[in-house]
């Protein structure tokens, strides 16, 4: 039987799409402008979902060749691309493939995978929290907004998780399977949060995310014809990072949309601008990756390559 936290999630899951579903709805004519979205348009938005795409998987390949693993090229891109399909839908599902993935083929335990992805989340907010701060400032500096508290909230979340990074947990084996587990787990993280050199790596990857998310959402504005500035793009893509990060819901799908939509009304803007900005990225991505998937996912899941690897 599900447990009630599952089912919990589950029904809020279910109330953010309805929101969603209702906002679709009731703004279907600014919606209606995606028809006319041009080729160059449509090229361009593959392009930076492509580059979204390799920015994980040259990540993924860093933290792998930590644990001694080699990725082909094939295998950093396919897992990537299957990743942040899926990620897309539910939250984070597409980790779980990679993990599965490279617990088969390459043995990695369950437990050293956990505590890379762990420190790569705890990298991810802290690159996230530090532009989200710096980002907030300007556009307070810039425009006639209310963004104050929230880039104070962002810096204070930056300093919080640079001293978290810095510290060690330790902890002893005890003899039980899911302590020792644990530590494990733990181990792993301190190795990536202690390797300066994979630190660096790993903050350069996110920061170029960043980059490309907010073109991203830039390129979005000119499809449904808004008028917002990059800057504001590169806040949005913030908020969507913390919401796709944090797992208070089984799926982000509504709430990513709605977060932004709020953000974009405090940041001066109007709650539909963001809310529609996100909701379009998430749909052109979601199907330029889907058709990067279908295609790696046969060449790495499927029955047949099994049988090669045996």
């Amino acid at each position: 039987m599900p447990s009630i936290r599952k089912v919990s999630k589950i029904i809020v899951s279910a109330i953010f799409l309805v929101i969603l579903g209702y906002f679709a709805f009731k703004f279907r004519d600014e919606l209606a402008v995606v028809q006319e979205i041009s080729p160059f348009q449509i090229l361009t938005m593959f392009c930076l979902a492509s580059l979204t795409v390799a920015i994980n998987g040259s990540k993924l390949n860093q933290i792998a060749q930590r644990f001694n693993i080699r990725l082909q090229n094939k295998e950093w891109f396919g897992l990537a691309s299957i990743t942040t399909t899926l990620n897309n839908v539910f939250f984070k599902a597409g980790s779980i493939v990679t993990s599965n993935y490279l617990k088969r083929k390459y043995d990695l335990p369950y437990t050293s995978f956990i505590g890379s992805f762990g420190a790569d989340q705890l990298i991810l907010l802290f690159m996230n929290s530090l532009v989200g701060g710096f980002i907030s400032f300007y556009l307070l500096a810039q425009y006639d907004n209310d963004l104050f508290f929230i880039g104070i909230a962002y810096l204070t979340a930056a300093v919080g998780l640079f001293f978290l990074m810095q510290g060690k947990v330790r902890i002893k084996n005890r003899g039980n399977y899911f302590w020792d587990a644990l530590v494990r787990v733990l181990e792993a993280l301190d190795q990536i949060l202690k390797n300066k050199r994979l630190f660096f790596i790993l903050c350069l990857h996110y920061l170029a995310l960043l980059v490309i998310l907010a073109f991203r959402f830039y390129v979005v504005c000119h499809i449904l014809n808004l008028d917002v500035s990059l800057a504001h793009c590169f806040l949005f893509t913030t908020m969507v990072i913390f919401v796709s990060s944090v797992p208070m819901i089984q799926s982000d799908v509504g709430a990513r949309e709605l977060a932004v939509g709020f953000l974009a009304e405090i940041a001066g803007l109007s709650f539909s601008q963001g809310l529609l900005v996100t909701m379009v990225d998430r749909v052109m991505v979601l199907f330029c990756t889907s058709l990067m998937a279908g295609i790696f996912k046969n060449i790495l899941l499927s029955p047949r390559s099994h049988e090669q690897q045996a």
